[in-house]
Protein backbone atom coordinates (compact mmCIF):
# COMPACT_ATOMS: atom_id res chain seq x y z
CA UNK A 1 0.00 0.00 0.00
CA UNK A 2 1.36 3.38 -1.30
CA UNK A 3 0.99 6.07 1.45
CA UNK A 4 0.87 10.28 -0.76
CA UNK A 5 0.84 13.15 1.09
CA UNK A 6 -2.22 14.74 1.66
CA UNK A 7 -2.50 16.50 -1.78
CA UNK A 8 -2.41 15.49 -5.63
CA UNK A 9 0.71 17.25 -6.10
CA UNK A 10 2.46 14.68 -4.32
CA UNK A 11 0.05 12.18 -5.62
CA UNK A 12 1.39 13.03 -9.32
CA UNK A 13 4.16 13.22 -8.27
CA UNK A 14 4.45 9.85 -6.87
CA UNK A 15 3.07 8.51 -9.94
CA UNK A 16 5.44 9.81 -12.16
CA UNK A 17 8.65 8.95 -10.04
CA UNK A 18 7.66 5.35 -8.93
CA UNK A 19 3.99 4.37 -11.09
CA UNK A 20 2.85 2.46 -8.15
CA UNK A 21 -0.63 0.93 -9.02
CA UNK A 22 -3.26 3.36 -8.54
CA UNK A 23 -5.74 1.28 -7.24
CA UNK A 24 -3.50 0.83 -4.16
CA UNK A 25 -2.44 3.93 -2.97
CA UNK A 26 -3.61 5.00 0.65
CA UNK A 27 -5.32 8.07 0.09
CA UNK A 28 -6.73 8.39 3.12
CA UNK A 29 -4.84 11.51 4.23
CA UNK A 30 -5.63 13.58 1.11
CA UNK A 31 -7.79 16.49 1.19
CA UNK A 32 -8.25 17.97 -2.00
CA UNK A 33 -8.68 15.77 -5.33
CA UNK A 34 -9.43 18.66 -7.69
CA UNK A 35 -8.20 18.03 -11.04
CA UNK A 36 -6.53 14.93 -9.59
CA UNK A 37 -7.67 12.93 -12.92
CA UNK A 38 -8.64 15.26 -15.14
CA UNK A 39 -6.77 16.26 -18.12
CA UNK A 40 -4.52 18.18 -16.32
CA UNK A 41 -3.21 15.50 -14.35
CA UNK A 42 1.00 14.44 -14.79
CA UNK A 43 0.67 10.68 -14.20
CA UNK A 44 1.57 7.28 -16.11
CA UNK A 45 -0.79 5.13 -18.29
CA UNK A 46 -2.84 3.78 -15.26
CA UNK A 47 -3.79 0.43 -16.05
CA UNK A 48 0.24 0.00 -17.46
CA UNK A 49 1.88 -3.22 -15.92
CA UNK A 50 5.22 -2.45 -17.07
CA UNK A 51 5.64 1.39 -16.79
CA UNK A 52 8.63 2.94 -16.67
CA UNK A 53 10.03 6.57 -16.20
CA UNK A 54 10.02 6.98 -19.99
CA UNK A 55 6.52 6.90 -19.90
CA UNK A 56 5.73 9.75 -17.81
CA UNK A 57 3.27 12.03 -19.65
CA UNK A 58 1.03 15.10 -19.41
CA UNK A 59 -2.50 12.99 -19.36
CA UNK A 60 -3.96 15.37 -21.59
CA UNK A 61 -4.34 12.13 -23.04
CA UNK A 62 -6.18 10.68 -19.72
CA UNK A 63 -9.22 9.95 -21.94
CA UNK A 64 -7.33 6.40 -21.64
CA UNK A 65 -7.82 6.35 -17.53
CA UNK A 66 -10.08 3.88 -16.48
CA UNK A 67 -8.57 2.20 -13.52
CA UNK A 68 -10.75 0.22 -10.56
CA UNK A 69 -10.24 2.98 -7.76
CA UNK A 70 -13.25 2.01 -6.31
CA UNK A 71 -11.42 0.82 -3.03
CA UNK A 72 -9.56 4.46 -2.36
CA UNK A 73 -10.51 5.57 0.94
CA UNK A 74 -11.77 9.28 0.54
CA UNK A 75 -13.45 10.04 3.56
CA UNK A 76 -11.64 13.21 4.45
CA UNK A 77 -11.48 14.64 0.51
CA UNK A 78 -13.40 18.14 0.68
CA UNK A 79 -12.95 19.35 -3.09
CA UNK A 80 -13.79 16.97 -6.10
CA UNK A 81 -13.91 19.74 -8.50
CA UNK A 82 -12.74 18.57 -11.77
CA UNK A 83 -11.78 15.74 -10.64
CA UNK A 84 -12.87 13.53 -13.86
CA UNK A 85 -12.83 16.42 -15.90
CA UNK A 86 -12.48 14.99 -19.69
CA UNK A 87 -11.65 11.02 -18.51
CA UNK A 88 -13.89 10.00 -21.69
CA UNK A 89 -13.10 6.67 -21.28
CA UNK A 90 -14.02 6.58 -17.08
CA UNK A 91 -16.38 4.21 -15.60
CA UNK A 92 -15.60 2.34 -12.95
CA UNK A 93 -17.75 1.91 -9.44
CA UNK A 94 -17.14 4.08 -7.14
CA UNK A 95 -20.30 4.29 -5.68
CA UNK A 96 -18.68 3.11 -2.11
CA UNK A 97 -16.77 5.99 -1.62
CA UNK A 98 -17.71 8.18 1.27
CA UNK A 99 -17.91 11.74 -0.11
CA UNK A 100 -19.55 13.18 3.09
CA UNK A 101 -16.73 15.35 3.88
CA UNK A 102 -16.96 17.34 -0.03
CA UNK A 103 -18.10 20.58 -0.25
CA UNK A 104 -16.93 21.09 -4.07
CA UNK A 105 -17.69 18.92 -7.04
CA UNK A 106 -18.06 21.37 -10.16
CA UNK A 107 -17.50 20.38 -13.50
CA UNK A 108 -16.48 16.75 -11.32
CA UNK A 109 -17.72 14.53 -14.29
CA UNK A 110 -17.56 17.19 -17.06
CA UNK A 111 -16.66 15.35 -20.38
CA UNK A 112 -16.94 12.05 -19.02
CA UNK A 113 -18.59 10.75 -21.59
CA UNK A 114 -18.25 6.91 -20.68
CA UNK A 115 -19.62 6.98 -17.32
CA UNK A 116 -22.66 5.46 -15.75
CA UNK A 117 -22.52 4.06 -12.54
CA UNK A 118 -24.46 3.76 -9.73
CA UNK A 119 -23.40 7.22 -7.59
CA UNK A 120 -26.65 7.44 -5.89
CA UNK A 121 -25.73 6.56 -2.14
CA UNK A 122 -23.10 9.15 -1.88
CA UNK A 123 -23.26 11.67 1.08
CA UNK A 124 -23.25 14.37 -0.64
CA UNK A 125 -24.89 16.91 2.26
CA UNK A 126 -22.03 19.50 2.55
CA UNK A 127 -21.66 20.05 -1.19
CA UNK A 128 -21.99 23.16 -2.09
CA UNK A 129 -21.32 23.70 -5.65
CA UNK A 130 -22.49 21.18 -8.41
CA UNK A 131 -21.82 23.43 -11.81
CA UNK A 132 -21.18 21.60 -14.73
CA UNK A 133 -21.01 18.22 -12.79
CA UNK A 134 -22.59 15.93 -15.00
CA UNK A 135 -22.09 18.85 -18.16
CA UNK A 136 -21.09 16.38 -20.91
CA UNK A 137 -21.47 13.03 -19.46
CA UNK A 138 -23.75 11.71 -22.38
CA UNK A 139 -24.10 8.36 -21.11
CA UNK A 140 -24.86 9.23 -17.24
CA UNK A 141 -28.39 7.87 -16.30
CA UNK A 142 -28.36 6.88 -12.64
CA UNK A 143 -30.67 7.45 -9.75
CA UNK A 144 -29.31 10.43 -7.34
CA UNK A 145 -32.64 11.37 -6.19
CA UNK A 146 -31.96 10.87 -2.60
CA UNK A 147 -29.29 13.48 -2.45
CA UNK A 148 -29.05 15.74 -0.14
CA UNK A 149 -28.75 19.09 -2.15
CA UNK A 150 -29.71 21.65 0.31
CA UNK A 151 -26.37 23.51 0.73
CA UNK A 152 -26.11 23.81 -2.88
CA UNK A 153 -26.17 27.28 -4.17
CA UNK A 154 -24.96 26.46 -7.71
CA UNK A 155 -26.59 24.41 -10.20
CA UNK A 156 -25.76 26.23 -13.12
CA UNK A 157 -25.42 23.75 -16.75
CA UNK A 158 -25.44 20.84 -14.10
CA UNK A 159 -26.92 18.67 -17.05
CA UNK A 160 -25.83 20.58 -19.91
CA UNK A 161 -25.73 18.03 -22.70
CA UNK A 162 -26.18 15.13 -20.18
CA UNK A 163 -28.00 13.61 -23.53
CA UNK A 164 -29.49 10.62 -21.59
CA UNK A 165 -30.36 11.68 -18.12
CA UNK A 166 -34.01 11.03 -17.16
CA UNK A 167 -34.05 9.94 -13.74
CA UNK A 168 -37.05 11.38 -11.23
CA UNK A 169 -35.03 14.34 -8.89
CA UNK A 170 -38.42 15.68 -7.90
CA UNK A 171 -37.69 15.82 -4.35
CA UNK A 172 -34.66 17.73 -3.58
CA UNK A 173 -34.23 20.46 -2.04
CA UNK A 174 -32.86 23.16 -4.30
CA UNK A 175 -34.08 26.09 -1.82
CA UNK A 176 -30.46 27.77 -1.46
CA UNK A 177 -29.82 27.32 -5.32
CA UNK A 178 -29.10 30.91 -6.71
CA UNK A 179 -27.91 29.76 -10.31
CA UNK A 180 -29.38 27.28 -12.63
CA UNK A 181 -28.59 29.13 -16.38
CA UNK A 182 -28.91 26.24 -18.43
CA UNK A 183 -29.27 23.46 -15.89
CA UNK A 184 -30.80 21.19 -18.45
CA UNK A 185 -29.80 22.83 -21.23
CA UNK A 186 -29.44 19.92 -24.54
CA UNK A 187 -30.57 17.44 -21.77
CA UNK A 188 -32.46 15.57 -24.48
CA UNK A 189 -34.24 12.80 -22.38
CA UNK A 190 -34.97 15.34 -19.39
CA UNK A 191 -38.74 15.13 -18.71
CA UNK A 192 -39.43 14.70 -15.29
CA UNK A 193 -41.86 16.35 -12.71
CA UNK A 194 -39.62 19.08 -10.40
CA UNK A 195 -43.03 21.11 -9.84
CA UNK A 196 -42.89 20.79 -6.50
CA UNK A 197 -39.05 22.70 -6.30
CA UNK A 198 -38.47 25.57 -4.17
CA UNK A 199 -36.75 28.16 -6.30
CA UNK A 200 -37.53 31.31 -4.61
CA UNK A 201 -33.49 31.93 -4.00
CA UNK A 202 -33.12 31.42 -7.96
CA UNK A 203 -31.75 34.29 -9.32
CA UNK A 204 -30.64 32.99 -12.85
CA UNK A 205 -32.70 30.85 -15.56
CA UNK A 206 -30.91 32.11 -18.76
CA UNK A 207 -31.52 28.99 -21.62
CA UNK A 208 -32.32 26.54 -18.49
CA UNK A 209 -34.24 24.22 -20.40
CA UNK A 210 -32.89 25.53 -23.71
CA UNK A 211 -32.81 22.37 -26.47
CA UNK A 212 -34.42 20.10 -23.63
CA UNK A 213 -36.88 18.80 -26.29
CA UNK A 214 -38.83 16.22 -24.06
CA UNK A 215 -39.71 18.20 -21.09
CA UNK A 216 -43.31 19.03 -20.88
CA UNK A 217 -44.06 19.03 -16.86
CA UNK A 218 -45.86 21.32 -14.77
CA UNK A 219 -43.53 24.04 -13.16
CA UNK A 220 -46.38 26.81 -13.27
CA UNK A 221 -46.38 26.98 -9.34
CA UNK A 222 -42.71 27.97 -9.34
CA UNK A 223 -42.22 30.70 -7.04
CA UNK A 224 -39.59 32.34 -9.64
CA UNK A 225 -39.84 36.15 -7.91
CA UNK A 226 -36.42 36.50 -7.62
CA UNK A 227 -35.12 35.67 -10.75
CA UNK A 228 -33.54 38.82 -12.87
CA UNK A 229 -32.78 36.55 -16.08
CA UNK A 230 -34.58 34.66 -17.75
CA UNK A 231 -32.88 35.28 -21.29
CA UNK A 232 -33.84 32.19 -24.11
CA UNK A 233 -35.40 30.02 -20.89
CA UNK A 234 -37.31 27.77 -23.20
CA UNK A 235 -35.58 27.90 -26.41
CA UNK A 236 -35.97 25.11 -28.33
CA UNK A 237 -38.18 22.98 -25.82
CA UNK A 238 -40.01 22.13 -28.73
CA UNK A 239 -42.61 19.69 -26.30
CA UNK A 240 -43.00 22.40 -23.42
CA UNK A 241 -46.69 23.43 -23.23
CA UNK A 242 -47.57 24.34 -19.38
CA UNK A 243 -49.50 26.86 -17.74
CA UNK A 244 -47.27 29.21 -16.51
CA UNK A 245 -49.39 32.61 -16.49
CA UNK A 246 -48.91 32.93 -12.56
CA UNK A 247 -45.48 33.38 -12.43
CA UNK A 248 -44.17 36.63 -10.93
CA UNK A 249 -41.82 38.16 -13.14
CA UNK A 250 -42.06 41.38 -12.23
CA UNK A 251 -37.84 41.24 -11.10
CA UNK A 252 -37.25 39.86 -14.38
CA UNK A 253 -35.20 42.08 -16.72
CA UNK A 254 -33.74 40.03 -19.41
CA UNK A 255 -36.05 38.26 -21.42
CA UNK A 256 -34.36 37.90 -24.98
CA UNK A 257 -35.81 34.82 -26.94
CA UNK A 258 -37.42 33.48 -24.29
CA UNK A 259 -39.18 31.08 -26.09
CA UNK A 260 -38.02 30.98 -29.53
CA UNK A 261 -38.67 27.66 -31.36
CA UNK A 262 -40.70 26.43 -28.73
CA UNK A 263 -42.96 25.30 -30.81
CA UNK A 264 -45.65 23.82 -28.80
CA UNK A 265 -46.09 26.81 -26.53
CA UNK A 266 -49.44 28.50 -26.34
CA UNK A 267 -50.46 29.43 -23.03
CA UNK A 268 -51.99 32.78 -21.91
CA UNK A 269 -49.01 34.64 -20.42
CA UNK A 270 -50.69 37.87 -21.17
CA UNK A 271 -51.13 39.08 -17.04
CA UNK A 272 -47.27 38.97 -16.56
CA UNK A 273 -45.72 42.18 -15.46
CA UNK A 274 -42.72 42.90 -17.53
CA UNK A 275 -42.24 46.86 -16.68
CA UNK A 276 -38.69 45.59 -15.90
CA UNK A 277 -37.72 43.58 -19.26
CA UNK A 278 -34.86 45.91 -20.78
CA UNK A 279 -33.21 46.02 -24.48
CA UNK A 280 -34.17 42.61 -26.37
CA UNK A 281 -37.48 41.20 -27.32
CA UNK A 282 -39.79 39.07 -24.56
CA UNK A 283 -42.26 36.99 -25.32
CA UNK A 284 -45.58 38.23 -23.57
CA UNK A 285 -48.84 37.93 -24.58
CA UNK A 286 -52.21 40.13 -24.08
CA UNK A 287 -51.94 43.16 -21.91
CA UNK A 288 -48.19 42.83 -21.33
CA UNK A 289 -46.46 45.80 -21.01
CA UNK A 290 -43.07 45.96 -22.98
CA UNK A 291 -43.15 49.29 -23.39
CA UNK A 292 -39.46 49.20 -22.65
CA UNK A 293 -38.33 47.08 -25.07
CA UNK A 294 -36.09 48.17 -27.55
CA UNK A 295 -35.43 44.92 -30.03
CA UNK A 296 -38.25 42.36 -30.55
CA UNK A 297 -36.13 40.38 -33.01
CA UNK A 298 -36.95 36.73 -33.66
CA UNK A 299 -39.59 37.25 -31.61
CA UNK A 300 -41.84 34.44 -32.16
CA UNK A 301 -39.58 33.09 -34.40
CA UNK A 302 -40.71 28.96 -35.46
CA UNK A 303 -43.66 29.51 -33.04
CA UNK A 304 -45.89 27.12 -34.62
CA UNK A 305 -49.15 27.35 -32.41
CA UNK A 306 -48.86 30.98 -31.78
CA UNK A 307 -51.70 33.56 -32.21
CA UNK A 308 -52.47 35.44 -29.41
CA UNK A 309 -53.39 39.02 -29.42
CA UNK A 310 -50.81 41.53 -28.94
CA UNK A 311 -52.64 44.23 -30.46
CA UNK A 312 -52.71 46.76 -27.58
CA UNK A 313 -48.61 46.62 -26.96
CA UNK A 314 -46.66 49.71 -27.03
CA UNK A 315 -44.08 49.04 -29.24
CA UNK A 316 -43.15 52.91 -29.41
CA UNK A 317 -39.19 51.99 -28.68
CA UNK A 318 -38.63 49.16 -30.58
CA UNK A 319 -35.98 49.81 -32.96
CA UNK A 320 -35.68 46.03 -34.53
CA UNK A 321 -38.41 43.47 -35.54
CA UNK A 322 -36.25 41.41 -37.67
CA UNK A 323 -37.68 37.72 -37.86
CA UNK A 324 -39.91 38.97 -35.09
CA UNK A 325 -43.08 36.62 -37.08
CA UNK A 326 -40.98 33.99 -39.22
CA UNK A 327 -42.65 30.94 -39.62
CA UNK A 328 -45.28 31.57 -36.82
CA UNK A 329 -47.18 30.01 -38.85
CA UNK A 330 -50.68 30.75 -37.34
CA UNK A 331 -50.48 34.39 -36.42
CA UNK A 332 -52.84 36.02 -37.88
CA UNK A 333 -54.00 39.01 -35.43
CA UNK A 334 -54.50 42.59 -35.68
CA UNK A 335 -51.42 44.75 -35.19
CA UNK A 336 -52.48 47.15 -37.48
CA UNK A 337 -52.41 50.14 -34.66
CA UNK A 338 -48.64 49.71 -33.94
CA UNK A 339 -46.56 52.55 -33.71
CA UNK A 340 -43.19 51.43 -35.55
CA UNK A 341 -41.98 54.85 -36.30
CA UNK A 342 -38.70 53.72 -34.55
CA UNK A 343 -38.37 50.31 -36.04
CA UNK A 344 -35.67 50.23 -38.63
CA UNK A 345 -34.74 46.63 -39.70
CA UNK A 346 -38.22 44.42 -40.68
CA UNK A 347 -35.95 41.92 -42.31
CA UNK A 348 -38.00 38.26 -42.54
CA UNK A 349 -40.52 40.10 -40.25
CA UNK A 350 -43.42 37.78 -41.56
CA UNK A 351 -41.49 35.13 -43.07
CA UNK A 352 -43.30 32.18 -43.38
CA UNK A 353 -46.42 33.62 -41.71
CA UNK A 354 -48.17 32.08 -43.66
CA UNK A 355 -51.72 33.15 -42.30
CA UNK A 356 -51.15 36.46 -42.24
CA UNK A 357 -53.66 39.41 -43.57
CA UNK A 358 -54.14 41.89 -41.06
CA UNK A 359 -54.70 45.73 -42.36
CA UNK A 360 -50.83 47.77 -41.52
CA UNK A 361 -51.40 50.31 -43.70
CA UNK A 362 -51.06 52.91 -41.58
CA UNK A 363 -47.94 51.57 -40.17
CA UNK A 364 -45.59 54.74 -40.41
CA UNK A 365 -42.77 52.89 -41.96
CA UNK A 366 -40.52 56.28 -43.34
CA UNK A 367 -38.10 55.25 -40.87
CA UNK A 368 -37.34 51.64 -42.04
CA UNK A 369 -34.16 50.73 -43.69
CA UNK A 370 -34.11 46.93 -44.04
CA UNK A 371 -37.32 45.04 -45.62
CA UNK A 372 -35.44 41.92 -47.16
CA UNK A 373 -38.08 39.46 -47.60
CA UNK A 374 -40.45 41.06 -44.82
CA UNK A 375 -43.38 39.21 -46.25
CA UNK A 376 -41.87 36.76 -48.51
CA UNK A 377 -43.90 33.47 -47.65
CA UNK A 378 -46.75 35.01 -46.42
CA UNK A 379 -49.10 33.97 -49.68
CA UNK A 380 -52.34 34.86 -47.53
CA UNK A 381 -51.51 38.67 -47.43
CA UNK A 382 -53.29 40.51 -49.84
CA UNK A 383 -53.62 44.34 -47.94
CA UNK A 384 -52.55 47.71 -50.37
CA UNK A 385 -49.45 48.96 -48.94
CA UNK A 386 -48.91 51.17 -51.84
CA UNK A 387 -48.91 54.21 -49.53
CA UNK A 388 -46.19 53.26 -47.55
CA UNK A 389 -43.21 55.33 -47.75
CA UNK A 390 -40.06 52.92 -47.99
CA UNK A 391 -37.59 55.46 -49.65
CA UNK A 392 -35.35 54.76 -46.85
CA UNK A 393 -35.01 51.32 -47.07
CA UNK A 394 -31.65 49.85 -48.35
CA UNK A 395 -32.65 46.42 -48.69
CA UNK A 396 -36.27 45.31 -50.24
CA UNK A 397 -35.47 42.16 -51.80
CA UNK A 398 -37.61 39.82 -51.83
CA UNK A 399 -40.18 41.89 -49.71
CA UNK A 400 -43.43 41.13 -51.19
CA UNK A 401 -44.95 37.34 -50.94
CA UNK A 402 -44.83 35.48 -54.25
CA UNK A 403 -47.81 36.59 -56.27
CA UNK A 404 -48.41 39.84 -54.94
CA UNK A 405 -50.75 42.23 -56.54
CA UNK A 406 -48.49 44.83 -58.65
CA UNK A 407 -50.69 47.44 -57.91
CA UNK A 408 -50.72 47.26 -54.18
CA UNK A 409 -46.54 47.46 -54.10
CA UNK A 410 -45.25 50.62 -52.59
CA UNK A 411 -44.82 53.07 -54.80
CA UNK A 412 -41.01 53.65 -54.43
CA UNK A 413 -40.28 50.30 -54.11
Amino acid sequence: MYDPDSNKEDMERIACTYGYPIDSWDVSLVTDMSTLLSGDFHGIPPASEDWKPSDIYKMSSLPYFNAYIGSWNTSNVTNMESMFDRAIHFNQDIGQWDVSKVTKMKRMFFFAREFNQDIGRWDVSNVESMNTMFMEARTFNQDIGQWDVSKVTKMERMFYCAHEFNQDIGSWNVSNVIHMEKMFASAMKFNQDIGSWDISNVESMYGMFHSAVEFNQDVGSWNVSDVRDMNEIFVRARTFNQDIGSWDVSNVVYMNSMFECALEFHQDIGFWNVSHVQGHSTKIFGSGNVSNVEFMNSMFFCMHEFNQDIGSWDVSHVTGMKEMFASAMKFNKDIGNWNVTNVLDMDFMFYGARKFNQDIRKWNVSHVQRMHYMLHGANAFQFDLSSWNVSHVLDKHGMLPVGYSEKFRPRNL
